[in-house]
């Protein structure tokens, strides 16, 4: 009993000291921290960043809300073995903060103004100037915002410490305004860039949609697609480029299959809201902007029967309201000549062996005539005949057919019907005009 007791003595006493010295100690490791000298080189980056940065030199660990930290403006740091807690006061009193070490935790909250508001307005626009009514101007992760009026015009109150105000539109990418704290009148105009998201429009001939608005089955080219293939058949161009358009071996287009067997086969090609009975062929391919192709019914609606075989609009480049710009385009392209192996054909010895099998089948049933050589007999053929009427013996024979076997005829096709092709073609273009006239003259030479 006495040495149980003297144990629980010493067990108490344990306790104590522990109970004592912890606080001390962790008090001992804050200070310690917090005397760390720091060396940063930090451009731009977030806030999340820089904690990662300091707690890798000094072991502090920050507490700090995903929502503030995502808020809070980036920080340029550049300081060289200097306390951290000096820089923790120059970056935090930057971005409005306030920060209390505890520990080895750094507690980061926004700092409080009290209630008061800025107010910010200005003007939202477009890429070509033209004021967007109805685009939205609204505090990020709230939901404090507003629209703009007929004039485009916005006016918002939000509080002294936000750091971001966006702006979007239906059509344009969404702009994200930076702002510091602040209580003082801020005016800001912006401007919202298209995002090519819906400015593809379909072009009947008789008026110019947008995608959205449109009925049935159309295919679209821009001039993008147009530049892509290095070509001055427009035919050639746009093959492959609009599905259900097919191009055959002879140039003719069909769309979504033929819909006659007698009548007209062609689809009806419309210039500039001109139906025209010419090709497309005629039509130079570095003066067009965009081709819009109608495939179904609703182009009968438009342009009546001759629409069946569906309808090609083309829309040429028109003048600008600037001054006269002359521009060329000048391309070469070659096309190598054809590999005829890839064709797989049998080869002239194989074809001979082939000719000398049948005839061994049945050599009396040969009618080559050797009063003549016929221009649809082979020259297998003839040799054959002429060893049967004993004109030539078995070793002249054998000596002409393995010559005849060192022919190849592919190649011979290769070295005589085919050659590497070069073309080359300039494009010359006047553009320019007033308001009230304009002109786009271009001339295009293969």
């Amino acid at each position: 009993m006495q040495q149980f007791g003297k144990v629980r003595q010493v067990f108490v006493l344990l306790l104590l000291a522990l109970w004592f010295i912890a606080p001390h100690t962790s008090t001992a490791m804050a200070q310690q921290a917090a005397q760390k000298k720091v060396t940063l080189n930090l451009k731009s980056a977030n806030v999340k960043d820089f904690f990662n940065e300091v707690t890798k030199q000094t072991g502090l660990n920050f507490l700090c809300k995903s929502e503030l930290a995502n808020q809070l403006p980036r920080v340029t740091v550049r300081e060289t073995d200097k306390p951290v807690r000096q820089v923790l006061s120059d970056v935090f009193g930057q971005l409005g903060c306030n920060y209390e070490i505890e520990g080895n935790i750094v507690t980061v909250t926004r700092k409080q103004n009290g209630g008061l508001t800025r107010l910010i307005s200005g003007t939202v626009k477009d890429g070509g100037g033209e004021a967007l009514i109805g685009a939205t101007v609204a505090l990020a992760n709230s939901n404090v915002r507003t629209i703009t009026d007929n004039d485009g015009r916005y006016s918002l109150k939000i509080p002294a410490t936000a750091c971001q105000v966006e702006f979007s539109y239906i059509g344009t990418e969404n702009y994200t305004l930076q702002l510091s704290d602040g209580n003082a009148p801020l005016r800001r105009d912006v401007t919202l860039e298209s995002d090519n998201l819906l400015n593809e429009v379909i072009v009947t001939g008789y008026q110019t949609i947008s995608r959205e608005r449109t009925t049935g089955s159309f295919g679209t080219i821009n001039t993008q697609q147009l530049e892509r293939k290095l070509n001055s058949n427009l035919k050639n161009i746009i093959e492959g480029q609009v599905p259900g358009m097919v191009l055959d071996k002879d140039g003719n287009i069909s769309i979504r299959g033929l819909s006659t067997l007698t009548a007209e086969q062609n689809p009806l090609i419309v210039v500039d809201g001109y139906p025209t009975e010419g090709s497309l062929s005629d039509l130079n391919p570095d003066n067009i902007e965009n081709i819009t192709v109608l495939k179904d019914g609703v182009a009968s609606s438009i342009y009546g029967s001759r629409a069946a075989n569906g309808v090609i609009v083309v829309t040429t480049k028109s003048g600008r309201q600037q001054k006269t710009t002359l521009s060329y385009k000048g391309t070469f392209r070659f096309e190598s000549k054809p590999d005829l192996s890839y064709l797989h054909q049998s080869s002239t010895s194989e074809y001979i062996d082939a000719e000398l099998a049948l005839y061994d089948l049945s050599p009396s049933s040969s009618t080559y005539s050797l009063s003549y050589k016929s221009a649809y007999a082979s020259d297998v053929t003839y040799l054959l005949a002429q060893r049967k009427a004993g004109f030539i013996n078995e070793s002249e024979f054998t000596q002409q057919i393995n010559a005849l076997r060192q022919v190849d005829g592919l190649k011979e096709m290769e070295k005589h019907m085919f050659r590497t092709a070069f073309t080359q073609t300039h494009n010359v273009g006047l553009n320019g005009g007033t308001e009230n006239n304009r002109y786009n003259l271009a001339v295009n030479y293969k």
